[in-house]
Formats: structure tokens, sequence, C-alpha cells
């Protein structure tokens, strides 16, 4: 971190009589950090609480008339309050008797539409029984189908149509891979077909034959 925002030596050790640069003689010169700053003394003005404005004050009796209004606005505050409060238990009470009104008409109607959904989900589970009920029926009649179906297509005198079953032998799933075709021998027969290997094949020995012997 750089250090050359701070002030050099003579100037940041100013206030202790330092003297300039002297050698036997002592400099007149005072720094303006060893001079007085304040020189008047600062009083109280008029209104500030100077002993001019005391004069002449009974302070004790304006301390007690303060004291004796402050005791009337602060009862007249509790009077007003205590007959809000009042006010607003009476309110409170009436509010509360038409909550307890609108409550029981409130559970009237709650009874009313309990029963009426009651009763729809009697409804809905009777008709969800009746529909698994049905598909566990057509289930067991399809199943009877399947396997009466698969018992006739297992007899073989009975299987004569055309979904009679094929006994070929399936295709493997490595047929169609690459270099599947190959033959150790190089020398390959014309009627071999078709050989997966472009160093084997037949196109690849007619072109070495034509232009490299």
């Amino acid at each position: 971190m750089t250090t050359a925002h701070r002030p050099t030596w003579n100037p940041a050790k100013g206030g202790n009589e330092q003297g300039g640069f002297r050698l036997n003689v002592p400099s007149a010169k005072v720094s303006a950090r060893d001079m007085p700053g304040h020189l008047t003394l600062k009083e109280r003005g008029k209104g500030q609480g100077a002993p001019d404005d005391l004069e002449g004050r009974d302070l004790k009796r304006e301390l007690e008339e303060k004291e004796q209004q402050h005791r009337k606005k602060t009862k007249t505050e509790e009077l007003k309050e205590e007959a809000e409060k009042d006010v607003d238990a009476d309110v409170w009470l009436d509010e509360v008797d038409d909550e307890k009104e609108e409550e029981g008409q409130a559970e009237e109607e709650s009874d009313d539409e309990e029963d009426e959904l009651l009763k729809e989900l009697e409804r809905i589970k009777r008709e969800r029984e009746e529909e698994g009920q049905r598909k566990e029926e057509e289930e067991r009649v399809k199943q009877e189908n399947l396997e009466l179906e698969r018992a006739v297509r297992g007899n073989p005198l009975l299987n004569i149509g055309e979904n009679r079953p094929s006994f070929k032998v399936k295709r493997r799933w490595d047929d169609d891979v690459v270099f599947r075709k190959q033959n150790d021998d190089p020398v390959i027969e014309r009627d071999q077909g078709f050989i997966n290997d472009t160093v084997r094949n037949e196109f690849h020995r007619k072109f070495l034959e034509r232009y490299i012997k």
C-alpha cells in the first residue's frame, strides 16, 4: 500500500514545538496546532435559560400548574377510553349474538348439505361396484374365449385353415451383420454369391485381375 497521500515528516510533527530546522537560536515560529482555537467564552443568550430570564419567575408554581393540566388531560382521556370500551363491549355482544344466529342457520344448512352429499356418495359407490362387476364379467368371458381359441389352435387336426402355425425356423438376429459371409479360402468360386467383404468379393477380384496383374 502506498503512503503518497500521507504528509511529510515536518508538517505531520507540527504540534511538538519543533521550531523548524534550528541550529543554535530557537525559532519564533509557532505551529498552527499550538495556537489557541477559541478566544471568547460562549454565554447563553435571551430565551436560552439565562440568569436574566429566570429572574422573577416562580418555577414551582409553573410546575404545579403543568402537573395539574396533565392530570386533567389524562383523566379525561381515561374517561373517554372507558366510554369507548363500554361501547365496544356492547357492539361486541351484539356481534356475538348475530354470529351465533348465523352459526345456527349455517349448521342447519350444513346438515342438509351433508345428508345430500352422503346420498350422492352412496350412489357413486353403488355405480362403481356395478361397473366393477360388469368389467369382471367381461374379463372372465374374454379369458374363456382366449383359452378356447388356444385349445383349438393347439390341436393340429382342427387347425387346418389359414391360421395354421408355421414351423419354419425364425431368422437369426445376426443374419444381416457386417462381415458375416466370409471365407478363409482366398480362392472364391463364382457361383458362391455375394460376400459382404470388400477384399474377398467378386468385384474386387476382377478389379485386381484387370488393373494390377
